[in-house]
């Protein structure tokens, strides 16, 4: 129905219609006042009761809708702000267990260079080969020997095995499994974390003069899809050469990388040297 005009300062009434259904409507649709006590169309005509009545459920599907809205947002960033400090104090708590370890290094003259080893009371913390000179010339007359050229006065006994352990892999490989084996005191290799998890499995399963694909070692560390999380364990593996990440390859048959490809050469050496002298 139409609007009934009003004389003088009196507004224009505007009743509602009723759709075929019974559901009720405004008769006029462009409303822009939000005053919910007298709300009134683009005419400037004021709403009927029905039209108030729906005007008001409006506003308040409005409310209700940006209450909501807002309220979602601020749960979930609440929720990623706890997770962030989940993350960081259990990053700190590691670092902070670590660093309440004293730690000693040992410096070694090896085939491969000056190694460095660092450990505690604990066990082995860190394996590095520092790449400072090639690679040592193979003969079959004379042994390899890896000599330790700077020692702090008092080692730990998993320091001392590791050093053991190293000597013993370089001049005879086969003569190493005898050997008693160093315990590991590295973040990443505690708990059941997926990269300590195959790491274990690749000292486990992966004997002296084995390989195995990146792909083989995920069905065995029980995830078959994970053949790139294989690759960034590898990266990380703080201990190389006593976990022999040199033993995992490609797919193909190739080498594959090796320290994030800067020691690709070394990996082919460790590969020749174990095949070599296991062998002999």
């Amino acid at each position: 129905m139409r609007p009934s005009s009003a004389r003088g300062s009196e507004a224009v009434s505007v009743e509602d219609a009723t759709l075929p259904t019974g559901e009720p409507r405004m008769s006029c649709q462009k409303v822009v006042s939000l005053d919910a006590q007298q709300p009134f169309c683009r005419q400037g005509a004021v709403l009927g009761p029905r039209g108030q009545q729906f005007h008001r459920r409006r506003i308040s599907d409005i409310v209700n809708d940006f209450n909501s809205s807002h309220t979602n947002m601020r749960v979930r960033l609440q929720t990623q702000e706890k997770g962030a400090r989940h993350k960081q104090q259990g990053s700190k708590m590691k670092k902070q267990k670590e660093s309440q370890c004293t730690q000693k290094t040992i410096s070694l003259l090896s085939p491969l260079g000056t190694i460095q080893v660092s450990g505690c009371e604990n066990g082995v913390h860190t394996i590095q080969i520092l790449m400072d000179v090639a690679p040592a010339e193979r003969s079959s007359e004379a042994p390899l020997s890896c000599v330790v050229n700077d020692s702090p006065a008092e080692t730990s006994p998993e320091l001392q095995r590791c050093v053991e352990w190293l000597q013993a892999y370089f001049s005879e490989p086969q003569t190493a499994g005898s050997l008693p084996f160093p315990a590991f005191h590295h973040p990443a290799l505690q708990g059941d974390a997926f990269t300590s998890r195959v790491l274990h499995v690749l000292l486990r399963d992966v004997k002296l003069g084995e390989t195995v694909s990146y792909k083989r070692l995920a069905e065995m560390a029980g995830n078959p899809r994970a053949v790139r999380a294989v690759g960034g364990a590898m990266r990380r593996n703080p201990v190389p050469l006593l976990i022999p990440c040199h033993r995992v390859i490609s797919s193909s048959g190739q080498s594959g990388p090796y320290m994030s490809g800067k020691g690709n050469h070394l990996k082919q050496w460790l590969l020749t040297h174990e095949r070599q002298r296991g062998e002999g």
